[in-house]
């Protein structure tokens, strides 16, 4: 059965929109798909995702919107134009709201490599390397278990390598100013206290996605 005949059946189960969302989430992005195709898919996407959202998301949800809105961040000039065609207008998401989403799912499931590697890539995009190696640097520590863990822990190596390289902004910058570090520090664990609080722990998070 595919994902349209499960979804036309219940489009109100949670693992059906999730699915359906990982499903065409993958097909938007195949090498091999014109322009069309790949809005499509796009825009099946997003109404899957968003409807996931609405329910009873899971770590797998939380971290697919994280994915979207880090993307919608980082969108280079001619990228913007294909997403034009797919929305009529740009999605309006931020580095932060994209963070947000990854410490949901981080909170629901922790330690999966794949939300650990984005957390690092939008601390990255915000200039702020010694948050991003916070989160980038357990990985590389980890064993992978398939060739999927390997290219990731590959990934977040060459992040760590551009940060010691100095492509990215150092602790000595950040330093500089100890207390406004201590206080990010300290709004981030408040931020993680107050999920832990609000969301279910018992959550899978999806390694197909």
């Amino acid at each position: 059965m595919s994902c349209k005949s499960a979804y036309e059946l219940n489009s109100n189960n949670a693992e059906i929109l999730k699915w359906c969302a990982i499903i065409t989430g993958t097909l938007a992005e195949l090498r091999n798909l014109n322009d069309c195709e790949r809005v499509i898919y796009v825009k099946e996407f997003k109404t899957y995702l968003d409807e996931a959202l609405a329910g009873e998301p899971d770590s797998s949800v939380y971290h697919m919107n994280g994915r979207f809105c880090y993307r919608m961040a980082t969108l280079t000039a001619e990228e913007k134009k294909s997403v034009m065609n797919a929305f009529h207008s740009l999605p309006t998401c931020t580095i932060d709201e994209a963070l947000d989403n990854f410490y949901k799912a981080e909170v629901m499931n922790s330690g999966h490599i794949d939300n650990l590697m984005f957390l690092g890539k939008c601390y990255i995009a915000k200039g702020n390397a010694s948050k991003a190696k916070k989160y980038l640097l357990p990985v590389v520590e980890i064993t992978p278990t398939d060739e999927m863990d390997e290219a990731l822990i590959a990934e977040v190596q060459e992040l760590l390598d551009n940060i010691k390289e100095g492509n990215v902004q150092d602790e000595n910058e950040e330093n500089e100013d100890e207390s406004e570090e201590n206080e990010d520090e300290s709004s981030d664990q408040t931020d993680f206290d107050e999920l832990e609080n609000s969301t279910d722990s018992t959550s899978n998070y999806s390694k197909e996605e």
